[in-house]
């Protein structure tokens, strides 16, 4: 739907002017559907060459909203969409690895490797394609390292715009191209910085069990009746910096609150020696069935709240749909003041070149 309203929209509001090579004159007709899906691919990706752009007022305004639409909601979905489907290849990839008694490779270095394979997996298809179907020369002969440097600067969402492309067929094959590489290619620089932060992790851990001390055993009983398992991994969850000290307390404060008020509607205050006895604070299994019952109690409440956060969610949500009729109106305004001649193709014409795209 985002690309077939940006092809109606451009291809029926924003001209370009050619100029014939042997003649000189000049021509103004609309954009067409390749130019128009190339420009919002260019756009929604962030790469910007800059080739094409709006120059009527309402299609400024239409493309300033089209751009925050598309970064925050339309790029957002293909972007996690790449992420499952990258994630699922890494985790047959690694599974594959496991399989294999003989492979002892780290599993780190695989993720990197396989990063690094799928960008130079891009890099060099769309160098291939556009050193043989583009004229990227370089004194006046065909220069595969400008390819490579057009390609790289694209899947990286640099966009210099120095290095344009003029065939249709490579703006249709650019459309497709470059949505997925950015994607596959963003996802694969930041594994990088993943892969960098598990392994200042697993040195810290490390680090950390390699100079635990007794003080450091003995601030992990924080009720000084013994050390229990549950302390000891939430001690060492708070020297690795894993978990916040602060929310810990709060989440103990509120599941302390919550079993004293089960225990007082059950059976009232328990005595002071079996509190004693227990050492921490527990439920039994009846009192956590109590305590699901409460929960559901206040789910009522949670809902009101969750309603309450999306009407603050409409109040801004509302406007951007007014602003959005006030750009469909000055879009339509300016459509009607474009030259006669760059009028050859209607909304209609437009519909069902699309639909046999």
């Amino acid at each position: 739907m985002y690309y077939i309203v940006a092809c109606v929209f451009y291809c029926n509001v924003e001209t370009v002017t050619t100029i014939d090579e042997d003649s000189g004159d000049k021509t103004t007709r609309h954009w067409t559907i390749d130019e128009a899906l190339y420009f919002t691919t260019v756009t929604l990706t962030t790469v910007g060459y800059g080739d094409f752009a709006p120059k009527t007022d309402g299609g400024k305004l239409f493309t300033i909203i089209f751009i925050f639409l598309g970064l925050s909601v339309v790029f957002q979905i293909f972007s996690e969409i790449a992420s499952l489907a990258l994630a699922a290849a890494e985790a047959a990839t690694m599974k594959a690895a496991d399989d294999n008694p003989d492979d002892n490779s780290d599993p780190h270095f695989a993720k990197v490797a396989m990063s690094v394979g799928m960008i130079l997996f891009f890099v060099f298809l769309s160098s291939f394609f556009f050193y043989f179907n583009e004229e990227f020369l370089q004194d006046g002969e065909k220069d595969f390292l400008n390819a490579f440097y057009w390609s790289f600067v694209t899947v990286t969402t640099v966009g210099y715009g120095d290095m344009a492309i003029l065939k249709e067929s490579s703006r249709i094959f650019s459309i497709f191209f470059i949505i997925v590489a950015v994607l596959v290619v963003a996802t694969a620089i930041g594994n990088f910085s993943a892969v960098a932060a598990a392994m200042a992790r697993e040195k810290k851990e490390l680090d950390i069990l390699n100079n635990l001390t007794a003080e450091d055993l003995m601030n992990m009983d924080e009720d000084e009746d013994g050390l229990t398992e549950a302390e000891y991994i939430l001690g060492m969850l708070k020297l690795m910096e894993s978990v916040d000290p602060k929310l810990v307390d709060r989440y103990k404060k509120e599941f302390r609150s919550k079993v004293e008020e089960v225990r007082n509607s059950i059976s009232g205050s328990m005595p002071a020696e079996e509190v004693a006895k227990d050492g921490e604070a527990r439920l039994t299994i009846d009192q956590l069935k109590a305590l699901a019952k409460k929960f559901e109690l206040d789910k009522i409440e949670r809902m009101k709240k969750l309603q309450n956060k999306s009407v603050a969610v409409d109040f801004f949500v509302k406007p951007l749909n007014v602003l959005n009729d006030v750009v469909v109106s000055c879009t339509e305004d300016a459509a009607s003041g474009v030259e006669d001649d760059a009028h050859e193709s209607p909304v209609h014409m437009q519909m069902n070149e699309l639909s046999s795209v």
